[in-house]
């Protein structure tokens, strides 16, 4: 499906792969960077996982619920795989949120900016080698 997608986020020494759903409703970005932001279940990243707090930043959200902050911090690299390529950049913020994800199968929930990149072939603040 066009929607899957397998994710490594790097982080300092750490590094936490997942399959990750696309969500064409997450309309986030980081205020002052204007990059997309994309949302992983806590648990993905385990009980010792912590990012300093100079690194964090806060992301407002909203729902049909309420609203409010996610914390995000931006990884070292994400890559994003599927059938139609791999993606890499550093121009992404991971918000951690405490909520489970309904279907079970996912830890992270894409931003749609991402995966349009990796469709058209495009790249942002990609990592140069």
């Amino acid at each position: 499906s066009g929607t899957v997608f397998d994710v490594t986020i790097e982080f300092g020494e750490s590094s936490f792969s997942c399959r990750a759903l696309l969500d064409t409703g997450n309309s986030l970005f980081e205020p002052f960077s204007s990059l997309p932001v994309i949302v992983a279940e806590r648990k993905l990243f385990g009980d010792g996982f912590s990012v300093p707090d100079e690194k964090l930043r806060l992301v407002p959200c909203s729902c049909v619920a309420n609203e409010g902050v996610l914390k995000a911090f931006k990884p070292d690299k994400l890559i994003v795989s599927s059938l139609n390529g791999k993606f890499e950049t550093d121009g992404v913020y991971i918000a951690i949120t405490d909520e489970r994800i309904k279907n079970s199968d996912f830890k992270v929930l894409l931003h749609p900016q991402l995966v349009e990149n990796i469709q058209e072939g495009k790249s942002i603040n990609v990592f140069k080698t």
